[in-house]
């Protein structure tokens, strides 16, 4: 099995039958890296430390100290400061973003009295159907949106060969942008939400979404120019629905559970992120990238049948 393939278990009982040092199980990750460098997926690489730590974990081994995870090579988020290493943590930023929001951000003029706590109502939010078909408008719409930006550039990758493999070094740069994208989605789709309102955004924007990820292993056939421009689409659409849910979400709670049923929805779709994040790579190995997000098209699709709901539901509530 290839070393970058074990799972930590598996290169944890290799490293105990000694079939494998810890030296070569990192110099595997480190050209492993190497080769995908193009994915921007670390900030700051530090292979010289990371061979050192593994030839202290080998010795350790002889001498028979052996801990948990020992030899296991480990990415590590930049969330604090290592001495010698350069450290690009955004941590102050979030700070000040909280600081202007107690600072210059009221509550609103419709704020009602805060209900007492009662864990039985992360489910009673549920009862009302128009926030119900929302809430499952919106994992639909999470099963879609961070996999195709955390894989896209796997997507591009797949694409960028033989002729176009000149491209392959704007790969960063178009999944930024695919991204990016989704700015104008935003705010374009708030404003046209406030002439035909937030539920035909939603609707539409799932629709549209779905539909490119059905159309995106024929779109990866397209020359690079117009498959940059189909991402870019993509991009503004996957997202524009996403205010949308929030608005719908806080008005067909009920009004004194509203940061509750917020956090419940917020919660439950996050995992179901997770979920197809994890998923499509498995997916991706039985048919290959080019269709592999095919399959977040069941997401949008099955959102934009709920949200078809919401206004009979919504006469209802």
């Amino acid at each position: 099995m290839t070393l970058t393939r074990m799972s930590i278990a598996e290169a944890r009982d290799a490293l105990k039958a000694k079939k494998i040092s810890a030296r070569e199980l990192a110099d595997a990750h480190l050209k492993a890296m190497a080769e995908t460098r193009y994915l921007n997926a670390f900030v700051t690489e530090t292979p010289e430390r990371a061979l050192a730590m593994a030839g202290e974990s080998d010795a350790r081994r002889k001498r028979g100290e052996v801990g948990l995870l020992e030899g296991i090579p480990l990415g590590i988020k930049d969330l604090f400061c290592t001495e010698g290493v350069l450290t690009t943590a955004g941590s102050v930023l979030a700070v000040v973003g909280g600081a202007l929001i107690v600072a210059v951000v009221p509550d609103g003029p419709y704020l009602t009295a805060r209900a007492p706590f009662d864990a039985r109502v992360a489910l009673r939010v549920f009862s009302s159907p128009a926030f119900r078909y929302t809430a499952f408008g919106y994992f639909g719409h999470m099963w879609e949106l961070y996999a195709l930006w955390s894989l896209v550039a796997f997507y591009l990758r797949d694409r960028f060969v033989g002729d176009d493999a000149g491209w392959t070094s704007a790969i960063p740069l178009i999944a930024f942008a695919t991204v990016a994208a989704g700015s104008v989605g935003c705010v374009a789709g708030g404003w046209v939400s406030r002439r035909v309102g937030e539920r035909r955004v939603a609707l539409v924007s799932l629709l549209v979404s779905g539909g490119l990820c059905v159309l995106s292993g024929f779109a990866q056939a397209l020359p690079a120019p117009l498959l940059v421009a189909y991402l870019l689409v993509w991009g503004v659409f996957v997202v524009s629905d996403s205010p949308q849910f929030s608005a719908l979400a806080a008005r067909y709670c009920p009004p004194e559970y509203t940061a509750t049923a917020l956090t419940i929805q917020n919660g439950i779709g996050f995992a179901v992120t997770v979920v197809s994040i994890q998923l499509l790579p498995f997916v991706a190995q039985g048919i290959g990238w080019r269709w592999a997000f095919v399959a977040l098209a069941a997401g949008p699709l099955l959102g934009a049948h709920f949200m078809r709901k919401v206004p009979r539901a919504a006469a209802d509530s």
